[in-house]
């Protein structure tokens, strides 16, 4: 049993793409090795901010129905090992093989004759020459909701600017090109924390050293601690948040070191209609409510950032306190425009539609 690895390393990939992209990268990665693979062979999927990647169990050797049950190679039985030179001579001369030393090397000894083996009896393929000569041809098939035309050639389409890739079998490199990338054994952590590249022979010693680069390669982990993380938070100041799935998983798209904070809302936009306020704070900041037991809303709002502060992140709050108070205003100052014409009033334009 063998490991396949490959990672797709690039700038920063939608939240909204990504868990697509990496089921696609396993579709059709398995697709491409179904001949390699077993029931039960394992397979793992990665995607974050900037990478998606895959790591599927194969077989060298393939596993396909014509290969599983392999019967005996075709040939063509000779003459007996004692027979006279003459007839050995004959037997070649009618298969082309006197003066074909290619062909002569297919002659074999068994059970007491000679036999020519058929051509198609040669060595099947290795796996790592089917990926170098193949895997381009199957990525080049990816595709994205939005692709960008980069490099110099502007032949390559990818998401972002792709920078790197990792293709390995079974720790050895296979160094495949796509676009402008060749495949080799290095990938990266975080852009604040551990910058630069880092070598790698595996999946696991890929994830174990990006966690040593504060990077969280698996989307569910990462999403587990997100969730986690701001629930007690939360819980310290005696509040709850509110249930939104679908943040979470936007949120878990943008960060790859994540960091549960929570900040202070100005009481003055506590007057805003809850939908009013935690709508801005959704869709513009990513920021989740909070709630106190009873239900009601409370001051205070949660994110995540992508890296740990040396002030404890107390600038980082303060940042997003400052950048939250002008989304309110704004907020405010629609909703107080909005409720100098009642609705009563607004009845009679319907007449024209």
């Amino acid at each position: 049993m063998a490991e396949f690895f490959l990672e797709l390393f690039s700038e920063e990939i939608p939240a909204r793409m990504q868990r697509d992209a990496g089921a696609q990268l396993e579709s059709l990665v398995v697709a491409f090795l179904q001949n390699f693979r077993a029931p039960g062979d394992k397979k793992r999927v990665f995607y974050g901010p900037r990478r998606i990647a895959v790591s599927v169990d194969v077989h060298e050797t393939a596993l396909s129905d014509q290969n599983a049950n392999p019967t005996e190679p075709a040939r063509q039985r000779g003459p007996r090992l004692d027979a006279p030179p003459q007839a050995l001579e004959g037997f070649l001369r009618k298969n082309n093989a006197v003066s074909d030393p290619l062909i002569r090397d297919r002659l074999v000894e068994e059970n007491g004759y000679y036999y020519l083996l058929d051509k198609s009896a040669s060595a099947p393929e290795p796996l790592a020459e089917i990926i170098q000569s193949k895997l381009a041809g199957v990525l080049a098939k990816f595709s994205w909701p939005k692709s960008m035309r980069w490099g110099q050639s502007e032949a390559f389409m990818w998401v972002r600017p792709l920078r790197r890739m990792i293709c390995m079998l079974d720790g050895a490199v296979i160094p495949i090109d796509l676009g402008p990338v060749t495949a080799d054994d290095k990938t990266e952590g975080h852009r604040v924390h551990a910058p630069g590249a880092f070598t790698v022979s595996g999946m696991a010693a890929w994830e174990e050293k990006l966690t040593q680069h504060y990077v969280i390669a698996n989307p569910i982990l990462r999403r587990e601690m997100i969730a986690q993380g701001l629930a007690d938070k939360a819980a310290g100041l005696g509040l709850r948040l509110v249930a939104d799935e679908a943040l979470l998983d936007e949120i878990t798209g943008l960060v790859e070191w994540p960091v549960p904070m929570i900040g202070r809302i100005d009481d003055e936009f506590m007057a805003l209609p809850p939908e009013v306020r935690e709508l801005s704070m959704k869709v513009n900041q990513k920021y989740l409510a909070l709630r106190d037991d009873t239900g009601k809303p409370a001051p205070y709002f949660a994110f995540v950032a992508n890296l740990e502060a040396l002030d404890g992140g107390v600038s980082i709050i303060e940042g997003n306190q400052r950048v939250l108070r002008a989304r309110l205003s704004d907020a405010q100052y629609f909703w107080a425009r909005d409720r100098e014409t009642p609705l009563d009033d607004a009845l009679p334009k319907l007449e024209t539609i």
